[in-house]
């Protein structure tokens, strides 16, 4: 049995998808942890990506992964309505880009 590119990527998404649901994203070699919402990858296709939208990679999947850690992403924060000033005790600090 063949499959269709199409179904093939549908899978690739099914599986990402499925890998950030309730969780948030840090991208290949550490840094800030980002909210994840989906954005438009090939197509009609939706993928996870960070909220912020801040690039990965030029858009691999696999550059980004999952984790239970909390946002440190001050743009995430702001996005999702926290004030965009606190950061986990633990997290790295990210500064802003502009003066507040």
């Amino acid at each position: 049995m063949t499959s269709s590119a199409g179904d093939l990527l549908a899978a690739v998404v099914a599986r990402a998808r499925a890998d950030f649901a309730g969780k948030n994203a840090v991208s290949r070699g550490g840094g800030a942890v980002h909210a994840v919402a989906t954005v438009r990858w090939l197509g009609e296709l939706e993928v996870p990506a960070p909220l912020c939208h801040v690039g990965v990679s030029g858009g691999e999947l696999a550059a980004l992964r999952p984790t239970t850690s909390p946002i440190t992403c001050h743009r995430c924060l702001r996005a999702t309505g926290a004030d965009g000033l606190t950061v986990a005790a633990d997290g790295p600090e990210q500064l802003p880009l502009w003066p507040l």
